[in-house]
């Protein structure tokens, strides 16, 4: 038996934004998500890419205006973009070869229904190594 991602994945540990969003307006939502993570959407409702608590301290750390800078100078663009229907064991594989900045969960609509944390991450590897074990 295999878990799927839609078994692992916890669906509010992260904001989403347009790219239509200001950058402090973006910088508020990521200090204040829980996971530290907002992920940015276009017109479309595609996923772009995602901006990380730690994106935004490295720019103001390098003393830059954050009212001077676009959503472009922030957004980390490196996702990898799953399917809640994927099986665990391969996107843990692709997850480890690809090293994305992040990781994004669709449905077969194409529409966006997680984000797929490092305690998701964890979490699955564990059940998928209970399962492997138990089911031996």
């Amino acid at each position: 038996m295999q878990i799927q991602v839609r078994d692992a994945i916890i669906h509010d540990e992260y904001s989403v934004m347009t790219k239509t969003d200001d950058i402090k307006k973006i910088a508020k939502k990521v200090a204040n998500s829980p996971n530290g993570v907002v992920v940015v959407k276009g017109r479309d409702s595609k996923v772009l890419g995602v901006v990380k608590f730690t994106d935004v301290i490295n720019l103001l750390l390098d003393k830059k205006n954050l009212s001077k800078l676009r959503l472009k100078d922030i957004l980390q663009k490196n996702i990898m973009i799953i399917k809640d229907t994927d099986k665990i064991e391969r996107v843990l594989k692709r997850i480890k070869r690809r090293k994305p900045a992040a990781t994004v969960v669709v449905n077969e609509k194409e529409q966006l229904v997680g984000y797929f944390s490092d305690s998701d991450m964890s979490y699955a590897q564990a059940c998928q190594k209970f399962l492997n074990t138990v089911l031996k």
